[in-house]
């Protein structure tokens, strides 16, 4: 009798394990069914080389000319009123860069230019002043500058003028330095979006 009821404790006991890993398994195939059958593909985006422009500014041969043609230099050299020196050279701008807003600008205005001497000849050679680019008179004195394949040439004048309205003993033998005039061109900032 003994014996009979340990082989029923065996089968039961091997029956209630059969149950239990019976039951492991479809938990396991329920709980991760998903995983053994999804769909799945893939594609590359954001491929491609990525190059910059450029922004690049040469400089030609300026010259410094009055009524009667080129001047050789501008020192020793004594201005009266309504006289306007002339100063000429032409530049090119290597531009490119697909959102490029760039601009040519000059240094031309009081506090850069004129250094030193007396300050109402400078603020009067300043009034009566002007800088174009390609012949066109730009009061900000500043051009746009568009994205190009190719280099555009720039044709640069600075008239600096002393006011013909100047009278009796007002501003003789004064002096003043005109200091380099700077052009450059500058980046704007980008449009993004």
């Amino acid at each position: 009798m003994t014996t009979s009821h340990t082989a029923t404790r065996s089968s039961s006991s091997k029956f209630g394990k059969a149950l239990l890993v019976a039951g492991a398994g479809v938990a396991l195939l329920a709980g991760g069914a998903t995983t053994f059958a999804n769909w799945y593909d893939e594609t590359s985006v954001g491929r491609g080389e990525i190059s910059t422009g450029e922004l690049r500014l040469n400089n030609g041969n300026g010259v410094w000319s009055n009524a009667n043609g080129p001047l050789a230099s501008l020192d020793g050299y004594h201005v009266i009123p309504g006289e306007t020196l002339t100063y000429r050279e032409t530049v090119t701008v290597e531009a490119s860069g697909d959102l490029l807003d760039a601009r040519l600008t000059t240094s031309f205005d009081a506090g850069q230019v004129f250094s030193g001497g007396d300050a109402d000849l400078a603020a009067a050679l300043l009034s009566a002043s002007s800088f174009s680019v390609n012949d066109a008179e730009l009061a900000d004195f500043s051009a746009p500058i568009a994205d190009s394949t190719a280099p555009q040439t720039f044709a640069i004048e600075l008239d600096v003028t002393f006011p013909a309205d100047i009278s009796g003993q007002a501003l003789q033998n004064v002096a003043t330095t005109l200091s380099d005039v700077h052009v450059e061109v500058r980046q704007g900032a980008v449009q993004n979006g």
